[in-house]
């Protein structure tokens, strides 16, 4: 697989201002940005990296309205078995965000403002060439945001 150039990031959320704007804010702070248009293409990506036929992007962002248990399953193995990505899911619901922390994912609550996943994509640490993931010591970490950010970080 060849190294890129720029952090990935793959984005899948399902809020109109959300996905009109945060593409373009990401790619101004220097993310190529992929940006998933139904279920299927979710599906597509987390099978082409476990296939190892593509990279891992560096950076997923997904609402919880446009992922599956399962998907989220293969995410979660996909961290455990190091696959270097940083996970933010966006939920809308107490279960939701139950679900992410007992999986080791970081989330935002609906509505979540486009400054605030910038920041925490920014924070993830990708800019300055270092990979971090969910797994390991980047759990035990709380990310620094604004205090309009409801952001969890499970220990």
């Amino acid at each position: 697989m060849t190294t890129r150039c720029r952090p990935e990031v793959y984005v899948a959320v399902a809020e109109p201002a959300l996905r009109r704007a945060l593409p373009d804010v990401l790619e101004s702070d220097g993310f190529d940005v992929t940006e998933g248009a139904a279920r299927v293409d979710l599906q597509e990506l987390l099978w082409t990296v476990e296939e190892e036929i593509v990279e891992a992007p560096d950076v997923i962002v997904v609402e919880d309205a446009v992922i599956s248990r399962a998907e989220l399953t293969t995410i979660k193995r996909l961290c455990d078995e190091d696959t270097p990505m940083f996970v933010l899911l966006i939920v809308g619901s107490d279960e939701s965000a139950e679900r992410a922390a007992a999986m080791g994912l970081h989330f935002l609550y609906m509505p979540a403002d486009v400054d605030d996943v910038r920041t925490v994509v920014q924070n993830a640490g990708f800019l300055n060439g270092a990979r971090t993931s969910n797994s390991g010591a980047h759990h035990r970490r709380r990310h620094r945001a604004g205090p309009s950010v409801r952001l969890r970080s499970v220990a």
